[in-house]
């Protein structure tokens, strides 16, 4: 009788509930970023990223992959951290592959100055080298739906910065009280105690090129065909947060500035006919906030939605060296000292830009370039 009982109990006791896996990996990278670069523990020297991997993962499925990246005063441990991110609770039982890569204090942007140590070149780190070791380490479906990005303060800058520089990857990008405007002068004060560099570090002279190929006004093309969201609290803390006085009063200003910018952003945005979905909520720049952000993300706003997959008519701009713009490849061989414009029409691709730049284009075919240039993406490979 008593071990008819426990078998009744354990088959009407509730399932329990799914938990993702962590694993903890090195992602090294060949040159474009030194490891002792500054982060907020300075006995951090390697890097790396936690991964979260949905209940029951052995490797014979392939899941949709969703990137959280941390702001400025944070680093790779941060979003599992319960005191903060609380990742593991907050994906839950989602069946997507989360990874929080390291990013120092980079604003996860390629540097103007590259510093003393001269490899801060944080956005080739992540899309050349990132991105592809966890492909070839874990089964991640293909198709830019089943990959999103999303991050807050710092990271909601790199989020659609990353996703503006690799379209043909990435199809969902989230910024989080994202610090979305790079060109306000008072960055430059900023900056120098918390990431220990200069505005002009990091974005070069102001009004220069370079912040203007980083900024959103000029890359917004290139986020045409990819979902964006974009949340913001108003800098009015709410009671559930129990937020400290002194947290109020310089988190919930940051916060209310930050709303002005991405309100200004979602303007900009949608005048280019990108798709963004925008909440505006109660709240100050703090975690409490990020993690009800996060969960209905991935509950209401679902970042693997369907998108197109390959646009015959787009617009994209950079300044980054070497990458690629929906399956054409450049390299301009050298720092550019103008952005470089690629515009596709069908077959006809138009680059703008000064210099010489080396396109590979979708059928394998490389053609060097004078700038400006038109190709025939159909045309036979030269000999």
């Amino acid at each position: 009788m008593t071990i008819l009982v426990l078998a009744l109990v354990a088959l009407c006791a509730p399932a329990a509930s799914a938990a993702p896996q962590l694993v903890t990996i090195d992602v090294p990278s060949a040159g474009n970023v030194d490891p002792r670069e500054p982060v907020l523990n300075s006995a951090l020297r390697d890097l790396r990223a936690n991964v979260l991997l949905p209940e029951g993962y052995d490797g014979s499925r392939a899941y949709p992959v969703l990137y959280l990246l941390h702001g400025i005063s944070d680093d790779y441990r941060t979003w599992l951290d319960p005191r903060y991110g609380d990742a593991r609770a907050v994906v839950g039982d989602a069946d997507v592959i989360v990874v929080m890569p390291e990013a120092g204090r980079s604003l996860n942007v390629d540097w103007y100055s590259e510093g003393p140590r001269r490899r801060r070149a944080w956005a080739r780190y992540y899309l050349e080298e990132l991105i592809p070791q966890l492909h070839a380490r874990f089964r991640i479906l293909p198709g830019r739906r089943h990959h999103a990005i999303a991050g807050i303060s710092m990271g909601g800058y790199g989020a659609l910065y990353l996703a503006s520089q690799l379209p043909e990857y990435f199809g969902a990008a989230a910024s989080l009280s994202g610090i979305v405007d790079i060109r306000q002068a008072w960055l430059s004060e900023f900056m120098y105690p918390i990431a220990r560099a200069s505005h002009t570090q990091i974005f070069g002279p102001p009004y220069g090129s370079y912040v203007r190929a980083h900024d959103f006004l000029m890359l917004r093309e290139n986020l045409r065909d990819t979902r964006v969201l974009i949340t913001n609290g108003d800098g009015i803390p709410v009671p559930a947060a129990r937020d400290q006085p002194l947290q109020i009063i310089g988190l919930g200003g940051a916060e209310a500035t930050m709303k002005v910018w991405s309100a200004a952003l979602a303007r900009r945005l949608r005048a280019a006919d990108v798709d963004v979905t925008t909440w505006w909520r109660r709240g100050i720049h703090d975690w409490w906030y990020w993690r009800q952000d996060v969960r209905r993300m991935l509950t209401e706003w679902d970042p693997f939605a369907p998108v197109p997959d390959a646009p015959v008519q787009w617009r994209y701009t950079t300044m980054m060296q070497r990458g690629s713009a929906w399956g054409v490849g450049f390299d301009l061989g050298a720092r550019p000292a103008a952005p470089l414009v690629l515009r596709r029409d069908g077959a006809r691709l138009v680059a703008e830009g000064s210099g010489t730049v080396t396109l590979s284009t979708p059928a394998g075919c490389r053609r060097s370039l004078t700038l400006p240039g038109t190709v025939d993406l159909t045309a036979p490979c030269p000999a």
